[in-house]
């Protein structure tokens, strides 16, 4: 999560695209200009301004502690591997993981983008290419096959052993059921209780996140079990 809102934060680090982003923002928000539209629009420039100067070493670090996710997916594969074969060793294992994280960071962030298009392009009106955007990849259907696919390739590519193909693609089908089940259950069961903001306030979107990710990261480690046990049983 870091290491995404490093490389995003980097955008604003561009003046014409942080007067575009802010001027969207403030727009679409019930403020004239005497009641304080210049303020927020200060505000904002300010926390945006020098969002993106962790620097190169920063991120060098992040992308090393990021990996360890697929580094988790790997052990999950290789432990689950019917032939008892184990993957390549250190520092092969964690130069491969390193890439494999630069490949599916960017897919994970299209997710996201996608995830919110439809929300975003409801409250940012006026936007052509976002309600289009929206309209044809912004549903269950598109987010869940980006998602099948991403995760199909990482069962093939992390397997230490031969795989095939319909064994990773079952395990993937797995995975992407499992999320989509538990973003469903928790988008019914904060409906229903409300949210918990009388006890967390604002926290409980972020308390929410969190809850979503682990869960949704046993999913993805289960979805690997099933793609090795069923490559055992053909």
């Amino acid at each position: 999560m870091l290491l995404a809102v490093w490389i995003i934060s980097n955008l604003f680090d561009s003046p014409g695209i942080r007067e575009d982003l802010i001027g969207e923002i403030v727009q679409s928000l019930p403020l004239s200009e005497v009641e304080g539209r210049q303020e927020v629009t200060n505000f904002l420039d300010g926390l945006t301004t020098g969002a993106g100067s962790l620097g190169l070493i920063t991120a060098a670090i992040l992308l090393y502690s990021a990996s360890s996710t697929v580094g988790a997916m790997r052990h999950a594969v290789t432990t689950a591997n019917e032939d008892g074969n184990d993957g390549p060793s250190f520092p092969k294992n964690k130069g491969l993981d390193i890439l494999i994280t630069l490949v599916t960071l960017p897919v994970t962030l299209l997710l996201v983008a996608l995830s919110i298009s439809r929300p975003l392009s409801r409250a940012v009106d006026g936007s052509p290419l976002l309600s289009d955007l929206a309209a044809t990849f912004g549903g269950p259907a598109a987010i869940s096959l980006l998602g099948f696919a991403l995760l199909t390739w990482m069962y093939w590519v992390l397997n230490p052993g031969r795989s095939g193909r319909l064994s990773v693609a079952i395990g993937g089908v797995t995975a992407t059921a499992l999320v989509a089940l538990i973003s469903f259950g928790l988008r019914a069961w904060f409906e229903i209780s409300g949210g918990g903001s009388a006890v967390y306030g604002f926290l409980a979107a972020f308390i929410g996140v969190l809850i979503f990710l682990n869960l949704a990261s046993m999913a993805i480690v289960y979805g690997a079990h099933v793609a090795s046990s069923i490559r055992s049983k053909p």
